[in-house]
């Protein structure tokens, strides 16, 4: 509901201004994870795969940044090519 996307919003919002590029490669990829996360709860989702590109980006040989992804896009409306492609990069 409209509650529920206010909260995201101010969620997102925080999470923007939370991101440093000085932070290390997994506090970066963390971040937009949750960016991506908090996007794709608003139908966003140009913008929440884009933050997931930035998350693998940041932290590609980080298992568990893959992990986080794919666990989210288990439970999350049905995205079969992005969760094929990251689960790819992650058998890399």
């Amino acid at each position: 509901g409209v509650t529920a996307r206010r909260s995201y919003s101010e969620a997102l919002g925080l999470w923007d201004g939370a991101l440093r590029p000085s932070d290390e490669a997994p506090q970066r990829a963390f971040a937009q994870i949750r960016r991506g996360v908090l996007l794709s709860r608003l139908e966003r989702a140009k913008d929440a795969a884009d933050a997931f590109e930035l998350a693998m980006q940041a932290a590609p040989d980080n298992r568990e940044t893959y992990a986080q992804i794919l666990s989210y896009l288990v439970v999350s409306p049905p995205q079969p090519e992005l969760a094929d492609s990251i689960l790819q990069r992650a058998q890399r």
